[in-house]
């Protein structure tokens, strides 16, 4: 929190891009849904989708609250 405290105040880049941090939370994310579904899955970095697995699929949104909407859905 710090660093980003600090990033907003002098407007210099953050130790972490936010292409590094999307990166890292996207390996997580597939990993964690690849154990939830007990399978494997082939994820295409070029559209950010899973291929070939409709339930892994689903689990890369959550559903919203009313009245919030998903904007992909």
């Amino acid at each position: 929190m710090q660093e980003f405290f600090k990033s907003v105040r002098t407007r210099q880049q953050p130790g972490c891009l936010i292409e590094d941090a999307y990166a890292s939370t996207t390996t997580v994310k597939l990993a964690m849904i690849s154990y939830e579904t007990g399978s494997k899955i082939l994820w295409n970095a070029q559209q950010e989708q899973i291929e070939g697995n409709p339930a892994a699929a689903k689990l890369l949104k959550r559903d919203y609250r009313e009245p919030w909407k998903h904007p992909y859905a």
